[in-house]
């Protein structure tokens, strides 16, 4: 008898996680992302989309991941935050500059909780063909945990794209 309820609280769960988040699987290969750009991967990866946004993890989104902003226009959130008004969030503005970028970048995740948010490095850099920028940055979880990240980025026919990297230092 122990052993049905064991099963059933495991179905449960995982109805439950399933109901929470849902994740695809990306396969090793090459992917389009948006229909600008695509990458090769290795590896298989676990995928969330939501909005303008992917967020791609191995080992689950509090260790380490990928995000890709694709096509943010004038007038909208660099991401989306779980529990806060869209109208809320800092907010991407055609003909920014690098450095402005990166303010909207930093004030993005203070939005999503992120603590002590420091961005280095800020630096031109090619997106594919395209002249772009790059930058380093760390910040501190809500539960204190040190993250370290890295992100490339390019504002093209009045679009933000972007991609970060970040895992625990």
């Amino acid at each position: 008898m122990c052993k049905i309820y064991r099963s059933l609280l495991f179905l449960v769960l995982i109805a439950a996680l399933q109901s929470c988040t849902h994740y695809t699987l990306v396969g090793p290969g090459k992917v389009k992302i948006d229909g600008f750009y695509s990458i090769e991967t290795r590896i298989g990866w676990s995928k969330h989309e939501k909005s303008k946004m992917q967020s791609w993890t191995v080992d689950g989104p509090l260790l380490h991941g990928i995000l890709f902003i694709n096509g943010v226009s004038d007038g909208e959130p660099l991401i989306l935050v779980a529990g806060k008004d869209e109208e809320d969030l800092p907010k991407f503005k055609t003909g920014m500059t690098p450095l402005e970028l990166r303010e909207l970048f930093v004030a993005s995740l203070s939005a999503a909780k992120a603590q002590s948010v420091k961005v280095t490095q800020l630096k031109p850099a090619k997106f594919g063909k395209l002249s772009g920028f790059r930058f380093a940055y760390n910040y501190l979880t809500k539960n204190g945990l040190e993250m370290k990240g890295i992100g490339i980025g390019v504002v093209h026919k009045d679009r933000l794209y972007a991609i970060s990297y970040a895992g625990a230092k």
